[in-house]
């Protein structure tokens, strides 16, 4: 790991309060949540990465963000830039100084799902590599991106109903720039997603093992044809997709039970324990045992 990706990997390790389950209560009818969250560096305090399978967009409104996407890519966002995190993919943040966030917590299902949005690659700046995600690189879309996030807060203040509808479409305002930028890859909007989709509800609804054949056949595909729609869709492919998976639901279960981690491992369908103990360091750079203790 590059030195100051790790220096931050090891400071996010430390300043952040626990994780928070984001993506409890999202369905059809509440899609999204908008969250004002304030902050300051914190010493001592441990900080796992989070794994959940909504997606995250963040806007520093004031002050600086670290984040780190461990094993894969480390930045500072500072105000009125933007970061975003994929379905199941380990991310810390640690503020860098007195800090505001906007976060949205958007259910990837509905996301762009009022017409006209149909024709825009919205889950592009989320499930695209690290690397090529999009971010406000200029003055003049920091300042737009802030003047939108700013409206957005205010919304999300009122308690008329439209408010919601209001606040849905203005986060597809302030998502639309960086859903337009180029990406680096070949994004495919939303056709390949669709074909795909079967195999993500059959993955959230599984605590075992979900193959590829499972997956291709739930989804009318050939296992070549969909695990090329897959990794397109999703940047990752669906073993790796799935295993995260598991691996968020094995994390929760240390999180909110006191059942012993072979037994969790197991009901995640990990039978093999040095197979469930490198994969769980691997992606949240702590033995299952460490990580339960650390909350």
């Amino acid at each position: 790991m590059h030195k100051q990706a790790k220096g931050l990997y090891i400071q996010a390790m430390k300043a952040f309060p626990p994780a928070t389950h984001y993506d409890h209560g999202l369905r059809w009818e509440h899609p999204l949540r908008v969250q004002v969250m304030h902050s300051r560096p914190q010493a001592g305090v441990s900080r796992r990465p989070d794994m959940h399978f909504a997606l995250h967009m963040g806007v520093v409104l004031e002050g600086g963000m670290a984040l780190t996407y461990p094993g894969r890519a480390s930045f500072i966002a500072e105000e009125g830039q933007v970061w975003f995190t994929a379905c199941w993919e380990p991310h810390v943040g640690v503020p860098t100084a007195e800090t505001t966030i906007l976060l949205f917590t958007v259910l990837l299902d509905a996301l762009g799902k009022v017409a006209p949005f149909a024709d825009v690659p919205w889950e592009a700046p989320f499930l695209c590599p690290c690397s090529a995600r999009p971010q406000a690189a200029t003055s003049k879309l920091r300042r737009e991106t802030l003047c939108r996030s700013q409206a957005i807060e205010r919304l999300a203040m009122r308690e008329e109903e439209d408010a919601a509808i209001a606040t849905w479409l203005r986060f597809h305002e302030l998502l639309l720039p960086f859903a337009r930028m180029p990406h680096g890859v070949n994004v495919k909007g939303s056709s390949g997603l669709s074909r795909v989709r079967p195999a993500l509800d059959l993955v959230r609804k599984a605590h075992q093992v979900v193959t590829v054949d499972a997956a291709a056949q739930r989804c009318g595909l050939g296992r070549r044809r969909f695990c090329q729609l897959f990794r397109e869709s999703f940047g990752v492919s669906f073993g790796r997709f799935a295993l995260r998976a598991r691996l968020a639901g094995a994390a929760t279960d240390l999180r909110s039970s006191d059942e012993p981690v072979k037994q969790v491992a197991a009901t995640w369908g990990f039978y093999d324990p040095s197979h469930f103990h490198r994969s769980f360091v691997a992606h949240f750079g702590a033995k299952p045992s460490d990580f339960r203790h650390d909350y």
